[in-house]
């Protein structure tokens, strides 16, 4: 995730034909497209039925997201330091989002045991995002 090159990050930034993108913008949205195909195939496993794969899945993305919170960066990181949490909420939601309907309590309940041992800090935060997309 952190070896986004700051070429890219360049040519993504800054004024455009259709207007200006402001580097914290564009470091979040390559960022993003580092973990869409993990987050995708999260979710496809998690529609087939494979929960606790995908839970796997969603853990190692928590943890690694975690683990690059407090990284000192003058790259993307640097850019959008609020990206790991805020990315974190996302793979749970969809993660919860995908669950079979059946597997979405149990899902949620292990998701969050686990990750209170990896993401201690966001504990909170993520069982709020977890809430609200089981519920919806």
């Amino acid at each position: 995730m952190t070896s986004i090159g700051l070429d890219e990050l360049n040519e993504r930034a800054g004024a455009h034909s259709w207007g200006y993108v402001e580097p914290g913008e564009a470091a979040a949205e390559l960022l993003e497209e580092s973990l869409e195909d993990l987050i995708d195939d999260m979710k496809r496993r998690a529609e087939l039925g494979l929960t606790v794969a995908a839970e796997a899945m969603c853990v190692g993305i928590v943890a690694g997201l975690y683990g690059a919170r407090d990284t000192k960066s003058d790259g993307e990181l640097g850019w959008s330091p609020d990206f790991p949490l805020e990315e974190a909420g996302h793979a749970v939601a969809e993660l919860m989002h995908s669950c079979p309907p059946a597997e979405k309590e149990a899902a949620r309940a292990r998701l969050l045991g686990t990750v209170r041992s990896r993401a201690p800090a966001w504990v909170s935060t993520l069982k709020r995002e977890a809430d609200q997309a089981a519920n919806r």
